[in-house]
């Protein structure tokens, strides 16, 4: 950290338990990235591959999308018996899948397993935030959080860096698909290291859902609700479909599509850091009406 730019350092110290629960969090956000890019990544190469017109590809992503809505399920599961288990089986489950997505036979397959891809994933990333909302310190809270956003940005980035292997033949996204069993290798540590919410152990801080959904909590939660549906609607089809434009309609190389996605990219974490650090010291609203102007800036520009 003492590395980095004054502006873009923690504003306060890491005590050894928020380093723990950073790096573990990080770990998963890392393998949750790179396996949830590639769908949007491969676009252009599925698409040609299962014999997709641009239409037919709209459909069956906005059909796996409908598994962020079953990812409620995950989050029921653990306001009841715990974070650590629903996160976990999401994370297993999460990887399984999108391996599995590398010998889809056909469309319908496929739709089906990227479902579940974007169940866990929205799972892995609801549970990652509780945990580290819960257990590190408030001083350094929100850069904590913004470090496991930046270590997910870096696994869609390290995504891109590899989408160039697509180019090696008809069905050679499927190779990217298949490079997700890499988190395997991680899920011995996170099983391992990976300990129940302090606070989901102390009866004090449980709440029930109503005091969120209608209780004092009520226009805070509604009100960002709705940012956030109009939001991800506004960004869904430029984000989504921003590779199939650049390699299919304008040809241009992978190789290069991927070089301007990765620029956007890393300005993007570098925006995590500074985000992180501004809500623990500025405050969170006025750094979250920052965000929120700047996300509307660039979604109109990647429009235009």
């Amino acid at each position: 950290m003492s590395l980095l730019p004054r502006f873009l350092r923690p504003p306060g110290r890491f005590a050894p338990r928020d380093r723990r629960i950073v790096v573990l969090m990080s770990v998963a956000a890392y393998v949750q990235g790179f396996a949830q890019a590639q769908a949007v990544n491969t676009l252009p190469f599925a698409r040609l591959s299962l014999g997709l017109t641009p239409g037919d590809m709209s459909q069956v992503l906005a059909i796996t999308r409908i598994g962020s809505v079953l990812a409620l399920a995950f989050s029921f599961y653990g306001d009841r018996r715990g974070r650590r288990g629903p996160f976990l089986t999401a994370f297993t489950i999460l990887i399984l899948a999108n391996l599995a997505t590398a010998f889809v036979p056909n469309p319908t397959v496929y739709t089906a397993l990227q479902g579940i891809v974007r169940m866990t994933a929205t799972a892995v990333g609801v549970l990652a935030l509780v945990y580290l909302a819960e257990e590190l310190a408030p001083a350094i809270r929100a850069y904590g959080i913004a470090i496991y956003g930046g270590a997910a940005s870096f696994g869609a980035g390290t995504a891109l860096f590899a989408l160039p292997i697509a180019e090696g033949g008809r069905e050679a996204w499927r190779y990217l698909f298949a490079a997700t069993a890499i988190g395997v290798v991680f899920l011995p540590l996170l099983y391992k290291k990976l300990n129940e919410s302090r606070a989901f152990r102390d009866p004090a801080h449980r709440t029930h859902i109503f005091s969120a959904l209608g209780g004092r909590h009520f226009a805070n939660f509604w009100v960002f609700a709705l940012i956030s549906l109009l939001a991800a609607a506004f960004s869904a089809v430029s984000l989504t479909f921003a590779l199939e434009r650049l390699v299919n309609e304008l040809d241009i190389d992978t190789t290069r599509a991927a070089a301007v996605m990765l620029i956007g990219g890393t300005a993007g974490g570098f925006g995590f850091l500074l985000g992180g650090r501004l809500a623990d010291t500025w405050g969170r609203r006025p750094t979250t009406m920052l965000g929120f102007l700047m996300s509307l800036g660039g979604g109109l520009g990647l429009y235009w």
